[in-house]
């Protein structure tokens, strides 16, 4: 596998501080009925959309970040964190109606015990929606971009009209768009090139529980794409793999075994992948197997993951 080559890719979506506190627990309060963690060390990492972006940098192309964060303790860090691994922050708006979301992991005895999320998911105001979509013109103006990745957790950044008009904008100028959807905005995201959502964001959108089965997955990829239009649609399936459809064709791409130490960020990695080998012109075949690849990999490491050519190289 050769490198793949430099891109500039727009990220836009919501960004946030995760938070490792590392311990033991081996001892029971005498409080009560509790478990005592005894902190050891602890970590922060850039994570949601900013965690796509240094996944696009890892892999040797050129992010350009579209986000707000708080402005407050935790987004100082936060924009901190991404300068020191080279990722421009020109294009984040401080919001001081927003806090920065935070995701606080306990991690004991190599598991994962406990998350405390700090996080206001109140959709940004129509001033704040402006001035994000002037920034959008700005960066179209300034650079060439070759793929837009939508990067939605619902923390309160991507509106309608935000989504709406990035996505005709980039239809317009013929530009590569991506999405990882969430809950709130999952039917907005019409006629794009990537949709990849995981299997429980297709059941909520549906409101049915579907079986990893040929035929079920069919039907919901179908079921869908009478409404999104979508070119490529890949669903997540942890490790079963990903399903694949374009609306008539459908497979499913196995995954090899893994040690799954830690699922965090494994869908950042594979839509950041999955986008760089669709403007490779690599075939289905060919994005499904590395994409799987880049899943497997982040999934056994500790944490958010970034992954590098040199490691799905070796893999």
């Amino acid at each position: 596998m050769k490198d793949f080559k430099n891109y500039n890719i727009l990220v836009i979506g919501d960004i946030m501080l995760d938070k490792y506190i590392f311990g033991n627990i081996d001892k029971i309060s005498p409080e009560a009925p509790v478990p005592i963690f005894k902190k050891l060390n602890n970590k922060e990492k850039p994570g949601g959309a900013a965690n796509v972006a240094l996944n696009i940098k890892s892999l040797g192309s050129n992010p350009v970040l579209l986000s707000i964060t708080g402005d407050d303790r935790d987004g100082n860090v936060l924009l901190r964190l991404l300068s020191e691994n080279g990722i421009e922050t020109y294009n984040i708006l401080r919001d001081r109606k927003k806090m920065t979301t935070v995701k606080t992991r306990l991690m004991a005895n190599g598991q994962h015990v406990l998350r405390i999320d700090e996080e206001n998911t109140t959709t940004v105001n129509s001033k704040v929606e402006r001035a994000i979509i002037e920034i959008f013109y700005e960066i179209l103006e300034e650079k060439h971009i070759d793929a837009i990745i939508f990067q939605d957790y619902d923390k309160g950044l991507l509106s309608e009209t935000l989504i709406w008009t990035i996505i005709e904008k980039a239809t317009e100028n013929n530009i590569f768009i991506s999405v990882d959807p969430k809950f709130n905005n999952f039917f907005n995201y019409r006629n794009v090139d990537l949709f990849k959502p995981n299997l429980k964001e297709i059941e909520m959108a549906l409101n049915r529980k579907i079986d990893t089965d040929m035929d079920k997955l069919t039907e919901a990829a179908l079921e869908l794409h009478s409404v999104l239009q979508y070119k490529n649609l890949f669903i997540t399936l942890g490790d079963k793999g990903i399903f694949y459809s374009d609306g008539i064709d459908s497979r499913i791409f196995p995954t090899e075994h893994i040690d799954v130490v830690d699922v965090s960020g494994a869908g950042d990695v594979v839509l950041s992948v999955a986008t760089i080998a669709y403007l490779e012109a690599m075939n289905t075949e060919e994005i499904a197997a590395i994409s799987n690849k880049a899943g497997g990999l982040a999934c056994e490491i500790m944490g958010v993951a970034t992954i590098t050519m040199n490691q799905l190289k070796n893999k």
